[in-house]
């Protein structure tokens, strides 16, 4: 897969597994780490996904594999602040508008201005493709909201909180830690350690006041007329799992829950996720969404 303007980038925290490549792209916020697959599948509309909050596109490294197998190309990644992409001082620089608008930029330096692509957000990164999608539907397909919900459940209320308590260096490794071991399953213990180091303090705040007081944009989604597919893991508990549903009749949305699995999926039933995906994509492309 070729990016617009793409620059040379080390991977960040081990090497890739073969088939995938590590680049930056550049932005208003600077140079956005990514990781690719290395080649593009003929015929095949690429995807574009989203990391959540304390994560990176690291988040998908071990997935994307997945999806090549099933055919499809897919970018993953990290949004400004996160791990090794470019993290301006200042917690202003943190709003809801400046994430959205790097997702924007990443999307149309995979050609989705010319071509649109699928998008599909992972829990925080499911609020930014959300309020993506509604400034510039143009650019994408489909729409995955991947253990996201609409809107702040109550127990996101007091997350800027939490975050600040977290923030120095303990704090940060425990907060990585607590969602990788009990929201998620993650055994790269080296590689969240190292992450929750290099993360941006004032992306981390940035995001927490988003995660507290995001709008619902179900009604403009909807209005779109994008396909949305609506998916989480059975053992999922970051939003209530009647709030997936409700969104999914709302939204007219296709709604699947993945087996085996908690708030990350694509790590714990990663060939479930896929073949979720795979086939949601495909009946988009044959129009029968």
């Amino acid at each position: 897969m070729q990016i617009r303007g793409e620059v040379h980038c080390e991977p960040f925290g081990g090497e890739l597994p073969e088939g995938l490549r590590c680049l930056g792209i550049p932005s208003a916020a600077g140079v956005l780490t990514a990781v690719v697959t290395d080649e593009a599948v003929a015929g095949s509309t690429p995807a574009l996904l989203v990391p959540g909050f304390t994560g990176s596109k690291e988040d998908f490294t071990p997935f994307l594999p997945y999806l090549a197998e099933r055919g499809r190309s897919a970018c993953a990644y990290s949004q400004r602040g996160q791990a090794d992409s470019a993290a301006p001082e200042g917690v202003e620089n943190y709003r809801l508008a400046d994430f959205v608008g790097d997702l924007i930029e990443v999307a149309r330096a995979m050609g989705a201005s010319e071509r649109p692509i699928h998008l599909l957000g992972h829990s925080f990164g499911g609020v930014i493709a959300r309020q993506a999608a509604v400034v510039a539907p143009e650019l994408f397909r489909s729409v995955t909201l991947f253990s996201t919900g609409p809107r702040p459940p109550e127990s996101m209320r007091w997350t800027p909180l939490r975050q600040r308590l977290l923030s120095s260096t303990t704090g940060k490794k425990l907060s990585a830690w607590y969602i990788s071991q009990f929201l998620s399953s993650d055994p790269r213990d080296e590689l969240i350690a190292q992450r929750a180091m290099v993360t941006s303090e004032d992306s981390l705040m940035g995001a927490a006041f988003i995660l507290a007081r995001y709008p619902d944009v179900s009604l403009p989604l909807r209005q779109s007329g994008l396909p949305v597919l609506i998916t989480h893991g059975v053992g999922d508990t970051v939003w209530p799992e009647q709030m997936h549903r409700e969104e999914a009749a709302l939204l007219g949305a296709r709604y699947e829950v993945i087996s085996d699995a908690k708030h990350s999926a694509q790590l714990e039933n990663p060939a479930a996720l896929a073949d979720v995906l795979a086939a949601f994509w495909a009946d988009v492309e044959a129009g029968r969404n």
